[in-house]
């Protein structure tokens, strides 16, 4: 039990990362009650929040501001063996913490799946990897 607990401790990821325009506050969070399998793949999500409200640029027809967020929920799969992630889907929501409406949420038809590059990457990686080690290990314990 105590070292299920360090694990999930272990596992609560703050992080900063880097998006424009930033004022240096912005975190990211793994959420580990997010972590599922499917097949040899680890699914993880990951919770973005922005000090600022952050934009994909302006319309160049409208001049209209293109999709206004505080947070996105990034899902990733994770191939552990292969030490490789692909971006699932993602969700940008115009409040922090995920809340507020959706201003934009998709996935790619066919996720590709790359060496882990950026910070938030190598977190999921290996935060999906490691729950997968452990949830394997204790039903390996199960009595």
């Amino acid at each position: 039990m105590i070292s299920k607990l360090l694990a999930t401790s272990a596992l609560l990821v703050s992080m900063s990362v880097s998006a424009a325009p930033t004022t240096g506050g912005d975190i990211a969070l793994l959420e580990v009650a997010s972590v599922t399998t499917a097949g040899e793949l680890v699914r993880v999500r990951v919770l973005r929040n922005y000090d600022e409200l952050v934009t994909l640029g302006d319309d160049p027809s409208t001049g209209a501001t293109l999709y206004p967020h505080r947070s996105v929920a990034l899902g990733y799969l994770a191939n552990c063996e292969a030490g490789k992630v692909a971006l699932d889907s993602w969700q940008m929501f115009s409040g922090n913490a995920g809340e507020g409406q959706i201003v934009w949420a998709d996935r790619p038809q066919a996720p590709e799946f790359l060496a882990a590059s950026s910070a938030e990457e190598l977190s999921a990686l290996r935060g999906a990897c490691s729950l997968r080690s452990a949830a394997i290990a204790g039903a390996n314990n199960t009595p």
